[in-house]
Formats: structure tokens, sequence, C-alpha cells
């Protein structure tokens, strides 16, 4: 008898340890990614230069949102347009309020400070697109009109190739 309980007993053990838990995908599964602006190039109104071209942008330029209590960081790249022969610094603001903010008018600003003095303002108009996948939602701005300092300003849009996405060039 204790035989038969014993082999009983085993083979309970067995299959209990047999059993592995399911793990959630969502553990390891990578953030979505920080909800950016559209892309800038500074230039200067009268000659067109662009007024950086150093690669931490983010020592001269810094920006903050009314609906927004975390400052805005700015990413930049240096990069060159298909068929252009010279490389633009682009860059963009990191940590927008996009899928909370755009249904209040506080959040259509960035004020964009430059070397910690003078402060310039963007005002965007669009919409906010949502994509969900199983573990987390990704917004993003689609912009259909850009101000800054009260004058709109155009994207341009490279062709080619390789095309860059639009971008706007913000004259200072």
């Amino acid at each position: 008898m204790k035989k038969v309980l014993f082999i009983i007993f085993s083979s309970v053990i067995v299959s209990f340890s047999s059993c592995q838990k399911s793990k959630d995908p969502c553990e390891t599964a990578a953030l979505p990614p920080i909800p950016l602006s559209p892309d800038f190039i500074l230039v200067d109104k009268n000659t067109g230069e662009e007024l950086y071209k150093v690669l931490s942008l983010d020592k001269h330029i810094s920006g903050s949102q009314p609906c927004n209590d975390n400052k805005l960081s700015v990413l930049n790249e240096i990069a060159k347009n298909p068929g252009d022969s010279i490389y633009h610094n682009y860059f963009s603001f990191s940590n927008v309020r996009l899928n909370v903010g755009y249904e209040t008018n506080s959040c259509h600003t960035i004020y964009m400070t430059i070397n910690g003095t003078d402060i310039d303002t963007l005002e965007f108009t669009g919409y906010t697109t949502v994509t969900e996948d199983p573990c987390y939602k990704r917004y993003n701005f689609n912009v259909e009109k850009l101000k800054y300092n009260g004058a709109e300003v155009a994207p341009t849009i490279v062709t080619g190739v390789a095309p860059y996405p639009k971008y706007y060039i913000l004259r200072k």
C-alpha cells in the first residue's frame, strides 16, 4: 500500500512540476517610442543660413508646453537629403503631450527657448492618430498647420529614393 501511495504521490508532483506558467508577452515588450514633434530646421530669416551646425542642440534650445509639467528635450540629427550637397541639423522636441493634450488649446503650443533668453512660439493644429498593439498604444500627431511666432510655416517634403519626412524651416 505504501508503495502505491508513493507512486501516486510521485506522479502528482511530477505532473505539477511539468506545468509552466505562461509568460506575459508585454513583460518583455519594448516601450513605445516617446512622442515627438515634427522635425524643424532653424535658419537666419535674412540669409536663410542654418543657425546651428553642432551635434548637441540641446545645449542651445529647449522647449516647454503649458499642459506638460516636464521640460521638452531636443533631439537632433545632422543629415543630408538625397541629392543635397550640404548637411542639415534637423531637430524635434521629445516628450511632447500628444495623447492627452490636443483636446485643449494649451497643448497646441510649444515655447522654444534659445540660449536661455528669448522665447519663440510654435502653434500646431492637426489631429492625433492611435496605433494599438497588444501591449501599448502609440500616438502620432499629424500636423495640418504650424505657426512660428504667429506666421504660418509650410512643410518641406523631400522626394526621391529615400525621402526624408516632411520638416519645417523656422526663420529666426
